[in-house]
């Protein structure tokens, strides 16, 4: 089995010391909705061996209180202090998968204020939805994904047996670490990857009323 561990990376001037950030004004997490099991709803692509959900998202240390107060004084927000991956921080997440097995990977970003990449090391990731429509099954080597966006890909775990790297950078700064790097400084790889996102118009369309 393959073992897939989630790492991220800031820009080398932050900071990680998750035992002093304040708690969140708010709490985020994800709902699954399935289909009936009298009424199955047809999907463009084949069931996954496994499904997995991301959310990740910057972090501040300063409480919400604070930087509510920043913001109604006229300032931007400060450079987050870390990512949150699923609430924790640096390898805080393992996935373990079969070899030759296709899984499942919904990411959401839930921060406030940065744009994240996400590549998984050695391995393509396959759209299949954005924002809970269905789109043109294109692959790219990692994803850039905006504040408040969340995407669907699938992921084939087709090489050697070890552990790969999963990676949430943020976007358009300048990191460092042992992990691979995503383009994080490349805006044109990001507008080209947004206009490759098509609809899938021939999916999902009008079903009867299971009432």
């Amino acid at each position: 089995m393959t073992g897939w561990s989630l790492w991220h990376k800031l820009s080398d001037h932050a900071q990680e010391e998750l035992h002093l950030y304040s708690s969140a004004a708010v709490a985020f997490g994800s709902f699954r909705i399935w289909s009936r099991a009298h009424i199955q709803i047809p999907v463009p692509f084949p069931p996954s061996a496994g499904d997995f959900t991301i959310l990740a998202g910057d972090w501040f240390k300063l409480g919400h209180r604070r930087l509510r107060r920043v913001l109604e004084n006229g300032h931007n927000l400060p450079f987050p202090d870390c990512l949150l991956i699923n609430g924790r921080g640096w390898n805080g997440n393992t996935f373990t998968v079969n070899q030759g097995k296709t899984y499942g990977f919904r990411i959401s970003n839930v921060g406030l204020a940065a744009s994240i990449n996400f590549i998984i090391q050695g391995h393509s990731l396959k759209l299949v939805e954005v924002e809970g429509s269905h789109t043109l099954q294109n692959t790219y080597s990692s994803l850039d994904i905006h504040i408040g966006q969340s995407y669907s890909v699938l992921v084939t775990a087709n090489q050697s047996v070890k552990d790969y790297y999963a990676v949430v950078s943020t976007l358009f700064t300048r990191v460092s670490g042992p992990a691979p790097l995503g383009p994080t400084l490349d805006f044109t790889s990001s507008v080209f990857q947004a206009r490759t996102i098509r609809w899938n118009l021939t999916a999902s369309g009008p079903r009867p009323n299971p009432q």
